[in-house]
């Protein structure tokens, strides 16, 4: 079809193949259901087979967000070799790709949330307290990285230029930019909410001890040096963030950071 489409009218009435993307529109639909089905089906496999993997020199990632990201261009790519020439059938056929990719890509983030608690289970050290882990960074990194593969769909995919070609064809083109800004970013906002909701976990996680070390702080001696009463907090949050420096990628890290600065101000304060 795609080839076709580029053909002059006369020849493409020579040949007598002008309305041939009608013999394929019930295929198309039928692809679609089962390339969804099929890349949740590819998902789950690739987290229960997951591996960590260096994909840059800033943080880890594993193997499962690496095949996530790349399942979900898969049927990015689809979409660009389609090239439906019926632009409101065309128009109904993005609008399904596309947010049967935001579907997947939550599939992924939920999928992954869900091991989230056993993990947080075995984040404590001998004394009891929690210790932020490369695993939890990992888990973190992935999140991040499948979300890119939400936020790069409109400059992968160059939907500016199939706007334009709605617009001059039926004159819909805003109206698809509208509704697939609106589900691009309700997926990108939901996968955001979940990277939130872990990093205000974490810094939950590190408060009791905090608090712990504030009010030992408060109750040192008069003779201790102010470097003395300040170690034991410094100590814990020194070894936590080297962790999360170490493995979380850049914006994630900061995010934590933020989390943690204020909750320990928070503690001075009411202390």
């Amino acid at each position: 079809l795609k080839y076709f489409m580029y053909w002059s009218s006369s020849v493409q009435d020579k040949v007598e193949l002008k309305n041939c993307h009608v013999w394929f529109k019930h295929m198309v639909n039928n692809w679609i259901h089962v390339a969804t089905k099929r890349c949740k089906e590819r998902i789950g496999k690739a987290i229960e087979i997951d591996q960590v993997v260096q994909v840059t020199d800033e943080a880890k990632f594993s193997s499962s967000a690496v095949d996530t990201k790349a399942f979900l261009l898969q049927m990015g790519s689809f979409w660009q070799n389609l090239s439906w020439p019926v632009a409101s059938e065309a128009y109904g056929f993005t609008v399904t790709i596309i947010q049967n990719i935001c579907e997947s890509a939550l599939y992924y983030v939920e999928t992954v949330y869900g091991s989230l608690k056993e993990l947080e289970e075995a984040s404590y050290d001998e004394q009891g307290r929690f210790q932020a882990t490369e695993k939890l960074c990992i888990i973190l990194n992935n999140m991040s990285h499948v979300r890119t593969a939400l936020t790069n769909l409109r400059q992968k995919l160059e939907l500016h230029k199939f706007y334009r070609w709605l617009t001059e064809k039926e004159d819909i083109g805003k109206q698809a930019e509208h509704l697939i800004d609106t589900l691009l970013s309700s997926a990108d906002e939901d996968i955001g909410n979940k990277i939130s909701q872990i990093v205000a976990a974490i810094s939950k996680k590190l408060s009791p001890d905090i608090k712990q070390f504030v009010e030992g702080m408060i109750a040192a001696k008069m003779e201790d040096s102010v470097t003395e009463a300040f170690t034991p907090l410094m100590d814990y949050l020194t070894k936590n963030l080297q962790i999360l420096g170490d493995f979380l990628l850049y914006d994630v890290f900061w995010a934590i950071l933020h989390e943690l600065w204020n909750v320990t101000v928070s503690t001075l304060h009411q202390s």
